[in-house]
This record gives C-alpha cells, sequence and structure tokens, in this order.
C-alpha cells in the first residue's frame, strides 16, 4: 500500500508524518467498510490517535483528525457494542464543532458527524433529547450546503434518515413523503462512481417499502425491489453490507 510507504519515508520528526498518518488511517477506514477486516478498523483507530497526538491546540488538522477519530470510534461501537466509543465518539464531534464556528467551510461537515452519532445513541438508549438534537443538527447542515455544494447529498441523505425516525416514531405520512423525497434528492447527487451510492439506494428502497405497507401503491413495493438489487450490484462479496441487503431484498421478495 502507498499509503504505507509514505509513512515509512516519512520519520516522526518530518513535516510531513502527520498527513503520512492520516492517509493511512482514512485508506484503512475505506478498506474496513469493503471488507469488513476488522483489524484494518483497529489499525485505522491507531493511526488517527497517533495523528491527533501530533496537534496541539490551534493546529489546522486538529478538526479533521478528532472528526475522523470519531467517526472511526462510532464504526468500532456499531461493530463492537462498547459504550465506551460511542461516549468517545459523540466527545470528539463536540471538540470537532467547537473548531468549526459557522463561516467555517467545515462546519456542516462537523453538524453532520455529530448528528450522526448522536442519531446512533437514541437507537440504543431512545432519549428523545439525541434524536430531537440530531434532528436539528442535520438541518442546519443542510442550510450550509446549497446545490453544488460537496457536502449537500450527505446533509440531504442524513436529513432523509432523521425524518423516516421521525415517522418511525408518530407514524405521520408527512414524514415519510418528505423522507423519501431527500433520499431521491440525495441519489441523483450520487450518481456512479459515487462510494455512497448504495447506502441512499438501500434506504430509499427501504422507505418504499415502508410506504407501500402503509397505502398498499404496487409501483412503490416494484420501486423498492428494483433499488434492493441495484444496492446489492454495489456490495460485492465481502462488502461489509452485503449480508443485510441480501437480507432486505428477501423481505421485499416475500411481501
Amino acid at each position: 500500500m502507498l499509503c504505507k510507504q509514505a509513512l515509512e519515508i516519512y520519520s516522526s520528526t518530518h513535516s510531513n508524518h502527520l498527513v503520512s498518518l492520516s492517509n493511512l488511517a482514512n485508506a484503512l477506514q475505506s478498506q474496513f467498510e469493503q471488507t469488513g477486516q476488522l483489524n484494518d478498523l483497529y489499525d485505522s483507530i491507531s493511526f488517527y490517535r497517533q495523528a491527533l497526538g501530533l496537534c496541539p491546540p490551534s493546529h489546522p488538522h486538529q478538526f479533521i483528525t478528532l472528526s475522523d477519530l470519531a467517526i472511526a470510534l462510532l464504526t468500532q461501537f456499531q461493530q463492537e457494542g462498547r459504550q465506551n466509543d460511542l461516549d468517545n465518539s459523540i466527545s470528539l464531534q463536540k471538540q470537532a464543532l467547537e473548531l468549526c464556528p459557522p463561516y467555517h467551510s467545515n462546519h456542516a461537515r462537523s453538524l453532520n458527524g455529530l448528528a450522526n452519532a448522536l442519531q446512533v445513541r437514541f437507537q440504543q438508549g431512545g432519549q428523545q433529547k439525541d434524536v430531537d438534537d440530531s434532528f436539528d443538527l442535520y438541518r442546519q447542515a443542510l442550510e450550509l450546503c446549497p446545490p453544488h455544494h460537496p457536502n449537500r447529498s450527505t446533509s440531504l441523505h442524513n436529513l432523509a434518515i432523521a425524518l423516516q425516525i421521525q415517522f418511525d416514531q408518530g407514524g405521520h405520512k408527512n414524514d415519510l413523503e418528505a423522507s423519501i423525497s431527500l433520499y431521491r434528492q440525495a441519489l441523483e447527487l450520487r450518481s456512479l462512481p459515487h462510494p455512497d451510492r448504495s447506502s441512499t439506494l438501500n434506504n430509499l428502497a427501504l422507505a418504499l417499502q415502508t410506504q407501500f405497507e402503509q397505502g398498499g401503491q404496487t409501483n412503490d413495493l416494484d420501486d423498492s425491489i428494483s433499488l434492493h438489487r441495484q444496492a446489492l450490484e454495489l456490495r460485492p462479496l465481502h462488502h461489509l453490507k452485503r449480508s443485510s441487503t441480501l437480507n432486505n431484498l428477501a423481505i421485499a421478495l416475500q411481501i
């Protein structure tokens, strides 16, 4: 791997050592998402921690390193269920947000990161404040991402998830319809080879399946099955989420 070679070239005292650590951590995180090999995730977290240790207060890379480590710890929590990982992820995302005031170019990214972690904590503990706070953060993030903004698809997708959770809680049809609309907008911005296209395909398929179950429109179920098939094509053997996609498609076919 080229990132490992770069790290070997740049010693701990070299000015590029921090960047090399971060690049290798990012590559390992991406590799884990494709293969599900936990050692890649563990190594990624280790390198992020090393990189953070080289970022004193006010260092220009401190924000992104805090955020990346928080994301990796959230992933580890979702794999292994250790509460400490979730708590640390939320704490790091809050620190990252403090470093990104509203005028900062990464403010929307940080809002999304904290909202993601709070949403996961809500799914674990059911605290209404967590879901309310995450919904507000997602809305703020989308407001900062006008058309053509590079993070707009992420904000659309995340707010769609939050609306789907609101529908699950309250059963309000408008929440589900708004969620589907946002997923469709996000999908338009995630054409191939966008790495997150399969996630939006999967979530839109699930939302349409729910809408079919509510209203009985056959085209919703047909569209859901088609989207599940498209998501499966983008999740080959050894993909971390292939098994869940197979399960989702099987359920839709059984309806």
